[in-house]
């Protein structure tokens, strides 16, 4: 996604790595290289130990992580 109006590239970003995924597959290597990206460019950055659904495996988690995000804790 590219990003051109100014006022959205002030807007704080946060990369979130699902973990869970069996190593070598193609959905792993292109979500790490993601990752990687984000991270160069800037993004923070969060891993969850689950697969690709967190708000179903770790709920707990993703609400703790979004409320980090958003300043509440």
């Amino acid at each position: 996604m590219r990003i051109a109006n100014p006022a959205a590239l002030a807007i704080p970003r946060t990369y979130v790595l699902c973990t869970n995924k069996p190593v070598g597959t193609m959905h792993a290597r292109v979500t790490a290289q993601a990752a990687e990206r984000a991270r160069a460019e800037g993004w923070g950055y969060r891993e969850l130990p689950t697969d690709h659904d967190p708000e179903q495996a770790a709920p707990q988690q993703v609400a703790e992580i979004l409320l980090e995000l958003a300043g509440y804790v």
